[in-house]
């Protein structure tokens, strides 16, 4: 009984936590490191909150006028 048996490659399986890590360990060597790379995320969620709100109000309004 022959049983071909596949393999995965699992090298890559923790690159996050090692990135984290290394961002942590520069972030205490870079003072404010953490606060400017949060930036671009915190300016995008304000972004798209600002550009679906106004859509996602008048659909509320549109399906409660017809209730």
């Amino acid at each position: 009984m022959d049983v071909t048996e596949n393999k995965t490659y699992h090298g890559l399986m923790h690159a996050g936590a090692g990135t984290g890590l290394f961002l942590v360990q520069l972030s205490v060597i870079i003072p404010g490191l953490l606060p400017i790379l949060a930036l671009p995320v915190v300016a995008l969620g304000l972004v798209a909150a600002l550009l679906t709100a106004p859509p996602y109000a008048l659909w509320r309004l549109a399906t409660r006028s017809s209730r």
